[in-house]
């Protein structure tokens, strides 16, 4: 299984599994990133992605990334084009204990 960040990751998630969730502006807010991928992916999201490998595109500073690996993914490989960005994910990634875990 992997997630696809972005418009085209949601386009293509949409396709795959369509359904009622809701789509948030270009601009996302959300309560923190457990929430955001609730909401795309459905309250069972977390139970599908434990124990396999999840590849996040266009992961940024890896939030999304880092709340996946504690939630119980074998491995998270994030994509990111920005080098800071990848740092800083590289960074947060051990601050949060899953350095092992996010590559």
């Amino acid at each position: 299984m992997g997630l696809i960040g972005g418009n085209l990751g949601y386009r293509i998630l949409r396709y795959i599994a369509p359904g009622d969730r809701p789509r948030a502006s270009s601009i996302d807010v959300y309560e923190s990133p457990a929430h955001k991928m609730t909401t795309h992916f459905g309250a069972g999201f977390f139970e599908r992605i434990r124990g396999r490998t999840v590849v996040d595109f266009g992961s940024g500073r890896g939030m999304e990334a880092i709340e996946i690996a504690k939630r119980g993914a074998r491995e998270v490989i994030g994509g990111e084009l920005q080098q800071r960005f990848r740092d800083e994910a590289t960074k947060l990634a051990v601050e949060h204990g899953v350095g092992d875990t996010c590559k």
